[in-house]
Formats: structure tokens, sequence, C-alpha cells
């Protein structure tokens, strides 16, 4: 059931909401700006993640810090219970310094609460500050540690200090990150393809799915359906559930190690999975996913597309090169591909054609400097020229020691007569290859 605007809670967690509840939110489509506080509550889920309070065996956890102590879950940050929570208050748990390459001090910094999500499961950890001074890593020792924020500067233990996370880079990281289940749901209903792996890369997503080659009909499929059902508005929630109590519909590459419960990313009715990871909360955030390219990884196909703002950054580069490439060839837009297929075409024959002249080239000098050598009996012959290729050396080096050449024909390799006089070609202005040949025997 759709559990939106209500809160059902287990009788020995209600101690935790005794503050008074926060005032009502407005919907909006646009990225969610209030920064609720670790114990308030909205009366309504209309703009943050549907959040779940059931029974013992099944938790659901979003803005109450406190809760965490409560279900046995230490290692569980804010950012993984409520993604719009840009910053905090917290206190330094512990600092450990840790040696650079250049020599600048570094230190490892242990919070009681961070909104900044560390590297883990497929997804880059967030950029933020501790006090202004950057974050310039985050990450965790052991899939069950705690965070670790690397920073230049040495805090005391027990200060406290204002945590803020980059907006921009966390809200791209859950577009992304939603985007990728969306796909990986709808790629798995369409065609029973399993998802073994995904990365979240700086500019496009990958996930490689167990199919060894993905058709155009099969990519537009998917691309259609996932954008279908963000259209539909589906609702993005977090549930938390005891390890031994996970329901069978779902999808998990193993039960992350530790303690506590594992956390669940419900898309609608379409997709559950294990996630630690942040996302929206609503498809409806994710605007547009474009698949932009497939290639193989072994015995399954990588797949690789964009989603919400980087659909928009890809369109605005595609256009950018489309003017500029209409410039170019005095064209509109839709002849473009038509003059740059028949400018290659041009191209791999001019290609061919030099290719030819060279050849002749090569066996006209190689003649020239041969009978000149044999008629002046000259221990010595030298050649160079400031333009050429390799293929013009070989040329110039089988005519010059007897070997027949055809133009535009390649020869099969063979072994070359001795000579009577030392060879040195050469080609190339600056830097280039040359060829040196004594007369003995040689192949």
């Amino acid at each position: 059931a759709d559990c939106r605007g209500t809160i059902l809670i287990h009788p020995l967690c209600r101690r935790l909401f005794s503050t008074p509840l926060s005032p009502p939110h407005t919907h909006t489509p646009r990225p969610h700006t209030h920064t609720p506080t670790p114990r308030s509550l909205p009366p309504a889920f209309s703009t943050v993640p549907t959040v779940h309070w059931l029974h013992p065996r099944r938790f659901s956890n979003h803005f109450c810090s406190s809760t965490r102590a409560s279900i046995n879950n230490p290692a569980m940050l804010l950012c993984q219970l409520d993604a719009y929570q840009r910053s905090c208050t917290s206190t330094v748990i512990s600092v450990t310094e840790k040696g650079s390459s250049s020599g600048e001090g570094l230190y490892e910094v242990v919070l009681s609460e961070s909104v900044i999500y560390p590297e883990g499961g497929g997804q880059p950890a967030d950029h933020g500050t501790l006090d202004g001074f950057p974050v310039l890593d985050c990450y965790r020792k052991g899939k069950a540690g705690p965070a670790l924020h690397l920073v230049s500067h040495k805090f005391e233990v027990g200060a406290s200090v204002q945590v803020e996370v980059d907006w921009n880079r966390r809200f791209d990281h859950m577009q992304q990150h939603t985007a990728q289940h969306l796909v990986t749901a709808i790629a798995f209903n369409l065609y029973k393809w399993e998802t073994v792996s995904w990365a979240l890369g700086t500019t496009r997503t990958c996930i490689d799915v167990t199919t060894p080659k993905i058709s155009l009909s099969e990519l537009d499929q998917i691309e259609r359906v996932v954008n279908n059902e963000i259209a539909n508005n589906l609702s993005v929630a977090y549930t938390l559930y005891e390890r031994d109590a996970l329901p069978e519909e779902v999808r998990s590459r193993g039960v992350p190690p530790g303690e506590g419960p594992v956390r669940v990313v419900s898309i609608g009715d379409l997709d559950k999975n294990t996630c630690g990871g942040t996302h929206v909360k609503s498809t409806l955030e994710l605007r547009f996913v474009k698949l932009v390219a497939t290639e193989s990884a072994k015995k399954n196909t990588r797949l690789w597309f964009v989603a919400g703002q980087r659909v928009m950054d890809l369109l605005t580069q595609s256009f950018t090169m489309e003017k500029a490439l209409s410039r170019l060839y005095a064209t509109k837009p839709e002849r473009v591909v038509e003059l740059v297929t028949n400018s290659i075409a041009n191209l791999k024959e001019s290609e061919r054609a030099k290719s030819g002249l060279e050849d002749e080239l090569a066996i006209h000098i190689g003649n020239n400097l041969r009978a000149e050598a044999l008629s002046s009996k000259k221990t010595f012959v030298g050649h160079h020229r400031n333009i050429g290729t390799s293929s013009f050396l070989n040329t110039l080096l089988n005519t010059l020691s007897g070997v027949s050449s055809s133009s535009g024909k390649k020869k099969k390799k063979q072994a070359l007569p001795p000579l009577d006089f030392i060879v040195f070609i050469s080609v190339g202005e600056g830097s280039g290859n040359f060829i040196c040949r004594y007369p003995i025997a040689c192949s």
C-alpha cells in the first residue's frame, strides 16, 4: 500500500518523537531545499522519500538520528536516512593522522553524524566541508567501519563542527544512482538480464548486464519504458529490515557485512533492492534517462547512460558540436552526416592513390640509385626524404636490393639477395625512420 502521508510507529520507538512536528511542506518537482533537523518529522511525505515503521522485524528510519541506537546500526549516516539534508552539526569522535606523498598533514576524522556519503557500493564519495575546510575524500575502512573524512586541518576530539555537503554533486549522484536502479529493473523485467556490476562515472554511468549483445531495438525499448516509468512519478522509499527478514522480492547481490538492519530502496512496486546509497524521492526528479552506448564486457554487455542534468549537459554538448560541424561544412545540420561520410570516402580514395604514387616514386628512385651504384662501383648509397612512410622505405630497399616490386600490391616477405654496397635510407624531418643494410646476405 502507498504509505505516503501516514506513519506507522512501533510502540518502543514512540518516545523518540517527543519534539514538535515541523510545519508541512509544499510539493515542488524541484530539488528539495528544506533542511530538516535530525529530530524533526514532517507530517506528510510529498517532498521526502517515503518512510515506514512497521513491526519489530521491519524498521525504517529517515530523520531521527537517535533512532540508530535503537536499531543497533551505528554505521548508518544521516545522508543515508535523509539524502536531502545538506548540513548538520556533529561532534568529532576521533582524529588519526595520515601520511601523504606531498608531505602535507592529512587527517582521518570520524564524526558522530555526517551528511557526507562515503565511497561505497559503486557510488563515489560526496564532497563537502567541515567548518569550511574541504573534505578531500570520504571512505570507510572495512565495509562496516565508520566513515572517515579526510581533511588537511587537525580538529580536536570532542569539538563541535558544522558539516556541509556539496549539493550539486550530491544531487547528481542521487539522480544517477536512482536511474541505475530503474534501468536495472526494466532490463530485468523486459529481458531477464541481471546486472552484475555498475559504476558511477564523472560524465556517464554504466551497468554490466548478463547478455552478450544488445540490439538497437532492445536499447530503444528499455529507454522508452524507463522514461515512461519516470513520468509515472513513482515514489522512492527507504526501508530497513532485520537481516533474516528480507522479503523474497528484494533484489540483492549479497547482504552487506556488519550488524544491524539492512536498508532496502524501493521504486514504487517496480523494484526493491538492498542499497546504502543516496537517492531522489521520486522518479520525476530524474527528468529523463538517455542510453548512450554499449560495449562488450567479457561475456556480458556494458550499457552506458546519463540521467537528469547530465542529459541536458549532453544535449548542450551535442548541439554545440552540431553547430560547429554545420559551420565547417557550410550546410544545414541534417546534411552533416552525409557530407562527413562523403569526406571519409574521398579521404580513403586519396590515401590509396597516394600510396600507389609513393611506391612508384620509391621504385623510380631505387632503380636510379642502384644503376648508379653498380656502374660506378660505389660502396655506399644514401638517400633521405623529409616526407615519407615506412612503406616507402621498404619499397626503396627492395628496389635497391634487386627485388621487383609492383605498385599498389602487397608483396610477401622474402629473403633479400646480397648487396655489393652499403645502403642507408631515411625519411622524416627532425625525427623519423631509417634503414641501414650492409653487403652481406640477410633476410
